[in-house]
């Protein structure tokens, strides 16, 4: 009987300190108020690399300035902007009308504080922490049928180590791991807005 009221014990304390950390990690990054990014995003297509990419973000709000290989994203009161100077064209996109394209696209994953928003309400989800060599780390696992899988890896100290997305009905898995993370420190809002007088030479399209 005794031993039987320890494991009774030992399940319900598992089971409090897993939900300590999901809800430490939620806190975390719901509560963002500005970060600083640097990432790599890998694709995959049955297991073999499709594409390889580095970028940055800075977020402040809800605006931010990305930048990924020669792209440059901004996006500021609903409105989100990419320069392409390659072929000098600045296309502007207005997001409560092409909410969709916004949605699916990898700039609403590296924007963390609206992911994480929305797997907590949106979606089911399980942890599971990794020992590797006096290491703990821990995996969340997101589902909801319809929408694409998601994974976060993270480390003891709620670091985001990677988010893997796995897209419905796609055998595409894109991984993006996180090289630099500095939340809620000082930043100039200067940084991430777009002045459209500097491109004037650029055409311009509003979709």
């Amino acid at each position: 009987m005794k031993k039987i009221l320890i494991l009774i014990f030992s399940f319900f304390y598992l089971l409090n300190q897993d939900s300590k950390i999901v809800d430490s990690f939620f806190n975390k990054y719901t509560n963002i108020n500005s970060a600083k990014i640097k990432f790599e995003i890998v694709t995959k297509q049955n297991n073999n690399l499709k594409f390889q990419n580095f970028g940055e973000m800075i977020l402040i709000d809800d605006s931010f300035k990305m930048i990924i290989d020669d792209i440059m994203y901004f996006f500021d009161e609903k409105i989100l902007y990419t320069v392409i100077e390659e072929n000098y064209e600045v296309n502007i996109y207005n997001t409560q009308e092409n909410e969709e394209f916004l949605n699916n696209s990898l700039i609403s994953t590296l924007n963390l504080k609206e992911l994480l928003i929305n797997l907590k309400n949106d979606f089911s989800y399980e942890l599971e922490n990794i020992n590797e060599k006096n290491d703990i780390k821990h995996m969340l696992t997101f589902k909801n049928e319809g929408n694409s899988d998601y994974k976060i890896l993270f480390k003891s100290n709620f670091e985001i180590i990677s988010i893997e997305i796995f897209y419905k009905d796609s055998n595409l898995i894109n991984k993006i791991f996180l090289k630099e993370l500095k939340l809620n420190t000082p930043l100039n809002k200067n940084e991430i807005k777009i002045n459209l007088d500097n491109y004037k030479d650029y055409f311009i399209n509003r979709l």
